[in-house]
């Protein structure tokens, strides 16, 4: 449905999702690869990082 979206030209200026594809980190992926804002329901179990904590991962294995 979002593909057929954007093939019409229409581009929302944000997406809103429910926790259902909020949790299916391969949907999140693919709408980060179209440069689509988004705001994601989660589970309240979600485990998650915060974009400074992933690149303090990265730079302490160096």
């Amino acid at each position: 449905m979002v593909d057929q979206c954007l093939k019409r030209g229409y581009r929302p200026g944000v997406t809103v999702i429910d926790a259902g594809y909020g949790n299916n980190t391969p949907f999140l992926k693919q709408l980060e690869s179209r440069n689509l804002t988004y705001v994601a329901a989660i589970a309240k179990t979600a485990k998650l990082l915060l974009k400074h904590q992933v690149m303090s991962l990265l730079v302490s294995r160096d």
